[in-house]
C-alpha cells in the first residue's frame, strides 16, 4: 500500500511486546484505522515518533522483522 503524496506518517497500535532475548524485544504493531499496511521487501523500516511527558518528540528507526502480507 503506498503512502498518499504528502502524507509520511500513519498511526500505530502496539497490540503485542516480545522479549527475545535478554536484550531484544519485538513490537507487534497494528495500523489504528484497520487499514491494512501492505507489504514491504527485506532490510525496509520504519521510523517511530513518540511524545514525551515534557512535550518533546523522540524519532528512532527500528527494522521491520515479520513476513510480508501478515496483518501486524
Amino acid at each position: 500500500m503506498r503512502v498518499p503524496e504528502g502524507q509520511v506518517r500513519r498511526s500505530m497500535r502496539i497490540a503485542e511486546r516480545r522479549e527475545e532475548t535478554a536484550d531484544t524485544v519485538s513490537f507487534v504493531l497494528r495500523p489504528a484505522d484497520g487499514i491494512p499496511t501492505g507489504s514491504f521487501r527485506p532490510g525496509q523500516y520504519v521510523s517511530v515518533r513518540v511524545a514525551l511527558p515534557d512535550g518533546a518528540r523522540q524519532i528512532r528507526q527500528y527494522s521491520l522483522s515479520a513476513a510480508p502480507g501478515r496483518p501486524q
